[in-house]
């Protein structure tokens, strides 16, 4: 039985509409929406709606809420230009000139396979041969990498969550994801 009859029935119908624009759903929002949503109906009550993991997870069971990955943005790698702009500010600085020569171990990243990458970047800037590793063996190739970026990612989406907690962020964040998915239809 739900404590917050109006508030629930609100939160399901905005999940609903977001869900179907195609914006980003997270246990976050629910929790914050749902708490605005108590406000509205029922005023002071929000102040003791804590909006705890268990509730999330009891809510999403009742509802039949299912959180999902979004799988249909087309990924949104940055296009050669940029990627040719952080080799020459970023790659080539770091790695230097050396008249012996080098060898780059690039993978299956699209901008990494472009011929313009291999000759401008590595063989007139840094006098390095390129080597192709082979598609989707990162793991087998580069464990230490793996890794390291799952670490990363973990860090990364846990200082996102954070920075969304507070202010205006996550409405902002909500904003744009709706900007891109509609500008992406």
């Amino acid at each position: 039985m739900e404590k917050y009859p109006r508030a629930s029935k609100l939160l399901v119908s905005e999940f609903k509409l977001s869900r179907e624009a195609g914006s980003k759903v997270s246990e976050l929002w629910l929790t914050k929406t749902m708490k605005s949503k108590i406000q509205m109906c029922y005023g002071e009550a929000a102040e003791t709606f804590k909006g705890s993991h268990n509730w999330f997870w009891r809510f999403k069971k009742r509802h039949g809420i299912v959180l999902r990955r979004r799988t249909n943005k087309k990924k949104d790698y940055a296009d050669d230009e940029v990627n040719m702009q952080w080799a020459k500010q970023t790659l080539v600085p770091g790695i230097g000139y050396d008249k012996d020569g080098k060898l780059v171990f690039v993978d299956n990243v699209g901008f990494q396979q472009r011929k313009t990458f291999h000759d401008q970047a590595c063989r007139n800037e840094i006098n390095a041969s390129v080597y192709m590793l082979p598609e989707n063996q990162t793991d087998k190739i580069q464990p230490v990498d793996v890794e390291c970026g799952k670490m990363m990612k973990v860090k990364i989406e846990a200082e996102m969550e954070r920075w969304l907690q507070e202010g205006q962020n996550l409405k902002n964040d909500m904003t744009n994801s709706q900007t891109e998915t509609e500008g992406s239809l």
